[in-house]
């Protein structure tokens, strides 16, 4: 039987009050900052809280699920540069989309935005809303230690880390579990001004934008797309991109594990992540999407490149839907995307 987040917790509060005759009482939204704005589904203004007009007219309207309609269970939450469509119950977002635009690109390529000044958060963190939302539906939402030391289920033997290293060590093999940034950290500090560029950073720190994801996969697999996608955006004046888990059966849902005891968490782990961009070419609006496995394999994610059509069959989500059905953007990759 999994051992979930909330049930780990239990079992501490218990044993405090068993010892030391303590009453300990389960975290309430109170413990976290609200940083995060929460948005209807149908909301005009669904997208990040800075992005322009033209921004957001990028996306073709916002993706679409089945799951809109289910409020409680599902929560959108938007930031100044990202928003994230969140899965409140399996603790991961569904989606997480954002805009970067050739200005990005350049300071990016300056490399101005390092050191010090601009040193990574050192933990990731619970948004307000979301644990406002966690309480309404009876869980305690996901902290930044739930993915501390941990790797998937059903590991390779290949892929195996030995239980008894450190944990200091264990982070040097392609499998440990790391919290994956869907709106990335590298690009979110290059919006505007500096101080714009740190906020932004600081927002993409929200658990709401992390999925668990393999170290091999983060980097240099993952990180090389969206690399390519500031490229993309230098190219093109701007980038509409939204990334997210794929799993192959979602009634059957793998999991993170806590790596020395085998302890499975109700943290779900992704077979495949997609990203689909966004832009225009001559005018009109033209897309290309990737399926990436999940994997320890390096590999290109040119080799990747799938119809936005099939994201949309392997998600239940659908992109663009102002194009309306059928859309050619969607049903073949354009090959402008690749040959750079």
């Amino acid at each position: 039987m999994k051992k979930t987040i909330d049930s780990l917790r239990v079992t501490l509060a218990t044993l405090s009050l068993t010892l030391f005759l303590v009453p300990v009482l389960p975290a309430l939204s109170e413990d976290y900052d609200y940083i995060g704005t929460e948005r209807a589904p149908s909301a005009t203004a669904w997208g990040g809280l800075r992005w322009s007009t033209s921004q957001r007219n990028g996306f073709q309207g916002r993706p679409r699920m089945a799951t809109d309609s289910d409020t409680n269970n599902f929560i959108t939450v938007a930031y100044d540069r990202f928003v994230s469509y969140y899965d409140v119950k399996h603790f991961a977002p569904r989606w997480v989309a954002y805009v970067t635009d050739r200005a990005s690109a350049n300071v990016s390529d300056q490399k101005s935005r390092t050191g010090v000044e601009f040193k990574r958060p050192s933990q990731f963190f619970t948004d307000g809303v979301i644990a406002d939302a966690s309480q309404r539906v009876g869980v305690q939402p996901t902290e930044h230690d739930d993915f501390t030391d941990c790797v998937p289920e059903g590991l390779t033997p290949a892929d195996q880390i030995p239980q008894n290293l450190p944990a200091k060590n264990a982070k040097d093999y392609p499998a440990y579990v790391e919290r994956g940034h869907l709106a990335p950290n590298n690009t979110m500090k290059t919006w505007g001004t500096k101080a714009q560029g740190k906020k932004a950073q600081y927002e993409s720190f929200s658990l709401a934008n992390v999925v668990p994801q393999m170290s091999a996969h983060n980097a240099p697999t993952w990180s090389a797309l969206e690399a390519q996608c500031l490229a993309w955006a230098k190219e093109l004046g701007s980038v509409c991109v939204v990334a997210g888990p794929i799993y192959d059966d979602a009634a059957h849902l793998r999991h993170i594990q806590e790596r020395r005891t085998g302890q499975a968490l109700n943290v779900p782990f992704a077979d495949a992540l997609f990203c689909v961009v966004i832009g225009k070419r001559n005018g009109m609006t033209s897309a290309v999407g990737f399926i990436m496995p999940h994997g320890t394999a390096n590999y290109s994610f040119k080799d990747k490149a799938v119809p936005i059509d099939t994201i949309e069959q392997a998600t239940g989500i659908n992109f663009m839907p102002l194009l309306g059905e059928p859309s050619a953007v969607e049903e073949a990759v354009d090959q402008r995307w690749l040959n750079n």
